[in-house]
């Protein structure tokens, strides 16, 4: 049994690796190419269960977000469901994922295969994707509050959901909600409205969960972004 456990993590490993040298390709590879939209698909697909090493735990929240600025709508929908599965079973990943979510929306568009991934105010079906998606993953972290892997028989924290929640700023998810009020398109300002809706939401959900969190200011640094 030992053996064959040993064996297993062996094969999973390796796995990772090379799911790693994939994530690589596709950094330097044509975006819109239809070969790195079904890799990228099939890619993200594996997210959390047999993700790349380089996008364990809370550098899942550097890797993942960025391609929901993708210009294939299939692998902003397959970023999408991946960062929602990361952040219902990786507790220590769920305030990277969202602060990684909503830097993608304080960055401008960039042209070129090496520019910071970026939204366009004036890109209405991207802008609204990934507004869509900050609320996703926001209303699936709130939901997981309240599930069982999170809370103790005596209904108390565990100290992993702690040091997720004290790491928690909504301020970069507000302002990006902001910046996306002020598209010229109806349907990126309403995404926003409801995106801004389930961060409020969430943010009082954890403060009623752990009300001793609630006086604490964030200890975690976001870097300053560009504005549009």
């Amino acid at each position: 049994a030992a053996a064959s456990s040993a064996t297993a993590s062996s094969l999973v490993k390796s796995l990772r690796r090379e799911l790693g040298a994939t994530a690589s390709a596709l950094q330097r590879a044509d975006p819109t190419s239809r070969a790195s939209v079904v890799v990228a698909t099939a890619l993200l697909r594996c997210v959390p269960f047999i993700a790349p090493e380089e996008w364990r735990g809370r550098a899942l929240g550097e890797a993942a977000p960025p391609l929901c600025a993708h210009p294939h709508p299939a692998v902003r929908a397959a970023a999408r469901d991946a960062m929602k599965r990361a952040v219902a079973s990786t507790v220590s990943a769920r305030d990277a994922i969202v602060q990684g979510a909503a830097g993608v929306l304080l960055s401008p568009a960039t042209s070129g295969q090496t520019g910071r991934a970026g939204i366009s105010l004036t890109d209405a079906d991207a802008a609204t994707s990934a507004a869509r998606t900050l609320r996703d993953v926001c209303e699936t972290w709130r939901l997981s509050l309240s599930s069982s892997s999170e809370l103790s028989s005596g209904g108390k924290s565990t100290s992993d959901s702690l040091r997720s929640i004290e790491t928690f700023d909504p301020s970069r998810s507000e302002a990006a909600g902001l910046l996306m009020m002020c598209s010229p398109h109806a349907e990126v300002r309403v995404a926003a409205v409801e995106m801004l809706r389930e961060v409020a939401k969430l943010s009082a959900a954890l403060r009623h969960a752990h009300p001793s969190n609630s006086s604490h200011p964030s200890n975690s640094s976001h870097p300053s972004n560009s504005s549009h």
